[in-house]
């Protein structure tokens, strides 16, 4: 296998393979790992119908599921298992989606062991429900998101372009970023916000999910790192479903 490295270049190859199935893990887009690209090392190459994709963290090398069709998954997966073998590290699949487990499961039965990642799961939500924060159980987001634009009531609301680059280094009071990660589902890559102003984090989720996703049916906020802040705040929410991934090695 010949790995290169990840190039903004590449992003029309990467889109192509993400749209020929339905992915829901926030990870599978250009985007995401564009982004990680240095601190996760990350490479790519294609083999025959499939996009495979290694990276390394922490001094911890693996692969990124085979993007591609079911059909002839058993011969990647073969190049793959000898890849690691090759190279010298303990092959491992991470971010594995249940239905992609099911697969390694038939090609090779009791050959791998699967390990569920709840500190990497999803949290999903439906978008109209972090639009409009209508009902009970969203009956204090909404206030602070109220209290917010009382008390900041000159507030805007702006999309960011190339050249508020160096004001979102400066660090504006909040900003955030995403996209469509399948045809019903957007995913929030980033959203940042200073502390001092209270219910920012509230408006800015609310904003930007209210001008870009109206027609989106889910919105995907990413996993909680096992931070206990961030899940307490991610289940605040109240999430419809979570996206289950799974660490796939060799028994």
């Amino acid at each position: 296998m010949k790995f290169q490295q990840l190039t903004l270049e590449d992003k029309p190859l990467f889109d192509r393979f993400f749209k020929e199935r339905r992915y829901e893990n926030a990870h599978y887009n250009f985007t995401n790992l564009f982004m990680w690209r240095k601190a996760y090392n990350i490479k790519w190459t294609v083999e025959g119908k499939f996009l495979c994709v290694k990276a390394c963290w922490e001094g911890e090398t693996f692969f990124l599921p085979p993007f591609g069709p079911e059909e002839g998954l058993a011969d990647v997966v073969e190049i793959m298992l000898e890849h690691a073998k090759e190279e010298n590290f303990p092959f491992a699949f991470q971010g594995v989606e249940g239905y992609m487990v099911e697969w390694l499961e038939k090609i090779k039965p009791g050959y791998f062991s699967c390990k569920p990642e709840r500190d990497n799961y999803d949290y999903v939500y439906l978008a109209k429900d972090l639009i409009e924060l209508k009902g009970r159980k969203f009956h204090t987001k909404k206030n602070h998101v109220n209290s917010f634009r009382k008390t900041y009531s000159n507030y805007q609301y702006v999309p960011m372009t190339a050249d508020m680059t160096q004001q979102c280094i400066d660090f504006m009071a909040a900003f955030t970023y995403g996209e469509m990660n399948n045809n019903d589902t957007a995913v929030i890559h980033v959203e940042k916000g200073r502390k001092e102003f209270k219910g920012v984090y509230g408006v800015i989720n609310q904003e930007f999910c209210a001008h870009n996703y109206q027609e989106a049916l889910y919105i995907n906020r990413e996993e909680d790192m096992g931070i206990e802040g961030l899940r307490k705040a991610k289940e605040s929410y109240h999430p419809v479903k979570m996206v289950e991934k799974y660490i796939v090695k060799v028994k």
